[in-house]
């Protein structure tokens, strides 16, 4: 059984599997200092010994700088976990750290994220953190949740199978009263058949002082198969509430269960060259007063296999207004069921959206363009 680690230099842990108490010193497990390095060969296992806690860090990162993590498999006590509170078993806690390097690891089976970022106080942030080729699977809360921090990168990793208490998403931006996320990248990552969303970035509304999202960047990703359990507006490929700006260019987001994309109350989001087919409902959905965001060179393709002809490959609603949407190409695509329209305002409420250049041939069972906004502008539309 392994309990407080508190060491400089490397240590090397060769294959076999740990048993870890993780309630050991205030309900972190092993914890690790500055200027160290925690490598676990490929076969070794850190495996949580069940308990009762509501919270706990299998590994904790805490106040320390320079710090790296490679390789290995941390294991979660979710299955046998001995009470029914709390969602906050972590597998590695950042926590007020800075240049932080987690490589190869994997985190499962954890009673709340596989992988956790946050402050220790308003002073001291978490700072430059990056994880690559990480995999989160099976977790209960989420895959992974960033909730402070300045600069991090998330790159070439799996969140997948999240489920059992909300949010269950694959990754979740959500800063808590007072806290702010920013200068994220999420580049090339999988988000896959997680019982909520995919990725979310959202700043919650209740919060007194708000929090803040701002400045990150979602390239080249891939989200499949999201909202295994959770429907409504969760169980989308990529959401956005509350935040801005932010960069969403590149991905794959395809047979969700909810929305392809959704902006709920996002402002300046650059969309572009995103793939969004085969979604259960909008492929693209901005809504709530979403403002001045650009959706352009996207290819949205078959959404609506939720209901037939109940939702559109672009749908604008409740507010959403200076939005430029430009140079997309929309499909109804080639399934049983198929969007109503390619590109759809729905309310008078949307006011001054720009519609250009988009090609909305076949883009819907019912229509290629719908508007019912005050002061839309639609020029040079192919339909």
């Amino acid at each position: 059984m392994i309990g407080w680690l508190v060491q400089a230099g490397t240590v090397f842990v060769p294959d076999g599997t740990y048993l870890i108490n993780a309630l050991y010193e205030d309900g972190e497990g092993i914890a690790l200092k500055s200027n160290m390095t925690l490598r676990l060969s490929a076969g070794a296992t850190l495996k949580v010994i069940p308990n009762a806690a509501e919270n706990y860090s299998t590994v904790s990162i805490r106040q320390a700088s320079n710090v790296t993590v490679i390789g290995g498999t941390i294991q979660g006590d979710r299955y046998a976990h001995q009470g029914t509170g709390g969602e906050w078993g972590m597998g590695i806690a950042v926590l007020g750290s800075s240049n932080v390097v987690i490589e190869g690891v994997t985190a499962k089976e954890l009673w709340g994220d596989g992988f956790y970022i946050d402050r220790v106080s308003e002073s001291v942030r978490s700072r430059n953190v990056r994880l690559h080729h990480v995999v989160a699977d099976r977790n209960r809360r989420q895959g992974m949740s960033i909730v402070d921090v300045r600069g991090a990168v998330v790159r070439d990793s799996v969140f997948q199978n999240t489920g059992g208490t909300a949010p269950s998403a694959g990754m979740d931006l959500e800063p808590d009263a007072g806290e702010t996320v920013e200068g994220v990248q999420i580049i090339g990552c999988k988000f896959l058949k997680n019982d909520g969303d995919g990725l979310v970035l959202t700043a919650p509304f209740a919060h007194n002082p708000p929090g803040h999202v701002r400045n990150c960047a979602v390239i080249g990703n891939l989200m499949r198969g999201n909202g295994q359990k959770i429907d409504g507006h969760n169980g989308n490929g990529l959401a956005l509430w509350n935040v801005g700006p932010a960069r969403v260019v590149g991905n794959t987001l395809e047979d969700n269960r909810g929305h392809g994309i959704m902006l709920w109350t996002a402002h300046h989001i650059d969309i572009g060259a995103n793939r969004i087919a085969n979604n259960a409902m909008h492929g693209l959905w901005v809504i709530n007063t979403s403002v001045k965001n650009t959706i352009h060179h996207n290819t949205v393709v078959g959404s609506s296999q939720a209901l037939d002809k109940d939702y559109d490959n672009i749908h604008l609603a409740d507010g959403a207004s200076a939005n430029r949407i430009q140079a997309n190409i929309c499909r109804a695509g080639n399934r049983a069921k198929r969007p109503a329209y390619g590109v759809h305002i729905s309310s008078t409420d949307c006011k001054n959206n720009v519609v250009l250049n988009n090609d909305l041939r076949a883009s819907g069972v019912s229509g290629a363009f719908a508007n019912r906004g005050t002061g839309t502008k639609a020029a040079g539309n192919r339909r």
